[in-house]
C-alpha cells in the first residue's frame, strides 16, 4: 500500500509540474488602438491528451482612465513541435469565468465569446497573440516581445540626458582620455511628429562641432564608442554584445533582443542639412540582425554572426518634409538564429561629413513581417480555383492524403505553416512570423464518389480490393474503377 501511495504522489507531482507560468509585458489593442500595456502572467498547462490549457487570469480592459474587469480567460489549444518552439493554436468559443478577487467581472454575463490563439512556447518564454471579437470590439492581446524594438515610437523619454528609453547616443558614449570631448547630448524629445501619428513626440537627432570636426548626430539600439580622434576610424562605432552586463541610466542593457525574421524596416524621417553638402547629402539608417555576439557598425572585419541587414545610405532632405521609408532586409545567413538587432541612425552616411547644424527627426519605426499565401498544392498539383481570401475547399482527386502531400507557397521570410490531416479534413494554419496576421485553410477531402453513379455501363469496370469484379458500389468499402482506356482510380464508399 505504501508503494502505491508513493507512486500516486509522484504521479500527481509530475502532473502539477507541467504548468508553466510566464511573466511578460502584455499589450491590449481595442479596434487598433493601444488600450493598455502592463506586465502580467499567463500560465500554460500541458494535458495528458497532448492538448494545452492557456490561462489569463483577471483580464481587465483599461483605457481613458477607466477599467473594465472582464474575468479569467481559459483556452484549450492544440500544440505542435516546431523544433525551436511549440506552436499553440486554437479557434473556439469560450465562456469567460469570474476573476479571482471581488465581484463585478463582466465576462460570465457575455455568453459564448469567439477567440483565436496563436503562440510560440519555449521553456523560458511565451509569445502569444489572442484575438477576441465581441460585438463591435476587435480586441487583440499581445503577450511577450522580441519582434519589435521597445519605444520605437519615441514616446518615452525617462532620462534627463535626451536619450529616448531603449536608445542611446553620445550622452552614454564610451570614450578614452583622448576622445572624452565626444561625450555630450545630441538627441532630444520633439513635438514635431509625422503626419497621421497617434503619438505626441518624435526623436530629434542633431550634429555638432567638436574642435572644428563634425560629430554626426547618431542614435542606436546598441552603444556608441568613441575610440579614436579621426571620425572615419572604425574605432568610432555603434555596437552590441549580449554578453555585456552594463546598463544605461534607466536600467536597460545596451542591446535589443530580437527573435523575429522581418522583411522590411519601416520608419518616418525628416532630414535637414543646415549647410547643404553636395558631396555628402544623405543621412543613413541601418538595421543588422545578429546572433547576439559582438558586432559593430562600421564593420572592422568580416563578421559571420549577422543574419540579415536593412540599409539605406541615401536618405534625402526632400525639402525638409516628413517621408516614410521602407527598407527591405537582405538575408545573408539564414541558418543563424536571430538573437539581437543593432539599429543605427545618423545625420550623415559618412562619418564626420555634413555640417554641424544638420538635424534628423525620426518617428514610428517598426519591423514589417510580410504575410501572404500564393498557392496551395496537393500531390504536386496546384489547388484548383485557389484564392488567398477563400479559406475552405473541397479536394476529391486522390484518396489517402497526408500532411506531407500538401505544399504551401507563402509570402514573408519567416512565415509559419502548420498542416494536419484528421479523417476527411485537412487544416492548414498560416501565420506571419510575429503571429499578428494569420489564416486557417480547410480542405474537405473526398474521393469524388458523389459524382459517380452506383452502377455503371460496360465502359467502366469495378473491382474490390481483392481484385474481384463487382457490379456496383452499394456497400461501404474501397473500390478500384477501370475505364475502357485502362485508366484506374481508387474511390471510397462511406
Amino acid at each position: 500500500m505504501q508503494k502505491i501511495f508513493t507512486s500516486l504522489v509522484l504521479a500527481f507531482s509530475s502532473l502539477a509540474a507541467m504548468a508553466t507560468n510566464y511573466s511578460d509585458v502584455m499589450t491590449v489593442k481595442i479596434n487598433g488602438e493601444i488600450a493598455s500595456n502592463a506586465t502580467t502572467t499567463i500560465s500554460v498547462d500541458k494535458q495528458g491528451d497532448g492538448s494545452y490549457k492557456l490561462k489569463l487570469a483577471d483580464f481587465t480592459l483599461t483605457g481613458g482612465g477607466n477599467s473594465i474587469p472582464v474575468g479569467t480567460i481559459n483556452i484549450t489549444a492544440s500544440g505542435v513541435d516546431k523544433g525551436k518552439y511549440t506552436l499553440l493554436h486554437a479557434k473556439q468559443d469560450i465562456q469567460i469565468e469570474n476573476g479571482s478577487t471581488g465581484e463585478g467581472w463582466i465576462g460570465p454575463s457575455l455568453g459564448a465569446v469567439p477567440v483565436s490563439l496563436l503562440a510560440k512556447q519555449t521553456a523560458d518564454k511565451l509569445y502569444a497573440v489572442i484575438s477576441i471579437n465581441f460585438q463591435s470590439l476587435d480586441i487583440q492581446v499581445q503577450f511577450g516581445g522580441g519582434y519589435q524594438i521597445p519605444n520605437s515610437d519615441f514616446e518615452l523619454f525617462t532620462a534627463s540626458n535626451g536619450e529616448p528609453d531603449r536608445w542611446h547616443s553620445f550622452s552614454s558614449v564610451i570614450t578614452g582620455w583622448l576622445t572624452y570631448l565626444a561625450k555630450g547630448q545630441q538627441t532630444e524629445k520633439s513635438t514635431d511628429v509625422r503626419p497621421g501619428s497617434t503619438g505626441t513626440t518624435s526623436l530629434r537627432v542633431y550634429a555638432r562641432s567638436i574642435i572644428g570636426v563634425v560629430a554626426n548626430g547618431t542614435v542606436t539600439t546598441g552603444r556608441l564608442n568613441a575610440g579614436a580622434m579621426s571620425p572615419s576610424s572604425t574605432s568610432n562605432n555603434s555596437f552590441l554584445d549580449m554578453s555585456k552586463k552594463d546598463k544605461d541610466v534607466n536600467g536597460y542593457p545596451y542591446y535589443t533582443p530580437l527573435v523575429g525574421r522581418p522583411d522590411k524596416l519601416d520608419l518616418w524621417v525628416k532630414f535637414k542639412q543646415g549647410k547643404p553638402n553636395s558631396g555628402h547629402p544623405y543621412a543613413t539608417a541601418k538595421a543588422v540582425i545578429t546572433d547576439g555576439t559582438y558586432y559593430q557598425l562600421p564593420e572592422d572585419k568580416t563578421y559571420t554572426n549577422k543574419m540579415a541587414e536593412a540599409i539605406s545610405n541615401t536618405i534625402e532632405t526632400k525639402g525638409n518634409t516628413w517621408q516614410q521609408l521602407s527598407i527591405p532586409f537582405d538575408y545573408i545567413n539564414d541558418n543563424l538564429e536571430p538573437k539581437a538587432v543593432l539599429v543605427t541612425i545618423s545625420t550623415n552616411a559618412q562619418a564626420g561629413e555634413g555640417s554641424a547644424t544638420d538635424e534628423l527627426f525620426v518617428d514610428d519605426l517598426s519591423f514589417v513581417y510580410d504575410f501572404g499565401v500564393k498557392k496551395i498544392s496537393v500531390k504536386g498539383e496546384e489547388l484548383s480555383g485557389f484564392n488567398e481570401a477563400t479559406t475552405e475547399y473541397t479536394y476529391s482527386k486522390v484518396a489517402g492524403i497526408t500532411a506531407d502531400d500538401i505544399a504551401v507557397e507563402t509570402v514573408g521570410h519567416g512565415t509559419i505553416v502548420h498542416k494536419e490531416v484528421a479523417g476527411a479534413k485537412a487544416t492548414i494554419v498560416v501565420a506571419s512570423d510575429d503571429l499578428l496576421q494569420n489564416r486557417v485553410y480547410t480542405l474537405n477531402l473526398t474521393t469524388g464518389i458523389t459524382e459517380v453513379p452506383t452502377t455503371f455501363d460496360d465502359s467502366v469496370v469495378i473491382y474490390d480490393l481483392n481484385g474481384i469484379r463487382v457490379n456496383d458500389m452499394n456497400r461501404r468499402g474501397v473500390y478500384i474503377l477501370k475505364d475502357s482506356k485502362g485508366n484506374t482510380r481508387k474511390v471510397v464508399k462511406n
